[in-house]
């Protein structure tokens, strides 16, 4: 898209989990460096493994990490609550 002067653009919709992998950063340094079209949208749903969202991702500059909070309507995983359907 980016060498035929496209005004299409990538949207890559991830958990905010992605904030604990390497290969994620790396792909937004690439993707940042490289100028490519693609806008990386974080679901923050403030659950993520080992830290709080906002300590691995802070508020950054808006290039092309994006991110938004929801809440769940049922109970996350390994809460020890559950849900019958």
């Amino acid at each position: 898209m980016k060498r035929s002067d496209s005004d299409a653009r990538v949207w890559c919709f991830v958990g905010d989990m992605a904030a604990e992998t390497g290969i994620f950063h790396e792909a937004v340094k690439y993707a940042e460096g490289h100028g490519l079209p693609i806008q990386f949208v974080i679901e923050d749903n403030g659950l993520s493994a080992h830290s709080p969202t906002a300590a691995c991702w802070g508020r950054g500059d808006g290039n092309c990490v994006e991110s938004y909070r929801y809440e769940l309507p049922w109970p996350h995983v390994n809460t020890g609550k559950w849900v019958n359907f």
